[in-house]
């Protein structure tokens, strides 16, 4: 933490500004400027001066100044919640469907790759995967997708281990397997 004290010797009377960083890094920007320096160019001084979680980043040799969601931080302004969890800004994590990969974006959406999940060469799609409880003693009410009779059973899941065959409404069970 910086601090600059500002004294005034007339009266021996000091003031202290804290300058405060707040967490987080800049983000990297992707617009090519040049080093030409003009006031309006200039929209912040420091993150004391940008609302919320959001920093002072400079781009272009320091003349040009702007509030913005940082990188690597949480706070009510950065990141993203997505199934339950917190994300930083910028950070990648599967999807709920464990097949593509979402990114927390600055606004605080969520962005997912769209590709279509497909099963390993021989290998068993999720739809086709035996209902597995787990190792775990808890008792969660979850939906699995039976091949045989081509149909999403209710089941009790353990809390732990277990397959990608476990979904928790019978809405999202529907929609991946019928």
């Amino acid at each position: 933490m910086k601090v600059v004290a500002l004294c005034l010797f007339v009266g021996y009377v000091c003031s202290q500004r804290v300058v405060v960083e707040k967490p987080g890094t800049c983000p990297v920007s992707g617009i090519i400027t040049t080093c030409e320096c003009r006031p309006e160019l200039i929209t912040c001084n420091g993150d004391s001066e940008c609302p919320g979680s959001q920093k002072c980043c400079s781009y272009g040799c320091g003349c040009r100044t702007q509030c913005v969601d940082p990188v690597g931080s949480y706070g009510p302004s950065a990141g993203c919640e997505y199934n339950g969890r917190r994300y930083r800004v910028g950070e990648g994590f599967p999807s709920s469907d464990g097949c593509n990969t979402c990114t927390c974006g600055t606004s605080g959406q969520v962005g997912c790759t769209e590709m279509a999940c497909i099963s390993p060469v021989g290998g068993r799609g999720v739809c086709s995967q035996p209902k597995v409880v787990g190792r775990c003693r808890a008792a969660f009410p979850r939906y699995w997708f039976n091949s045989q009779t081509n149909r999403c059973e209710s089941f009790t899941y353990g809390g732990c281990g277990g397959n990608e065959n476990n979904f928790k409404t019978l809405q999202e069970c529907q929609r991946r397997c019928q």
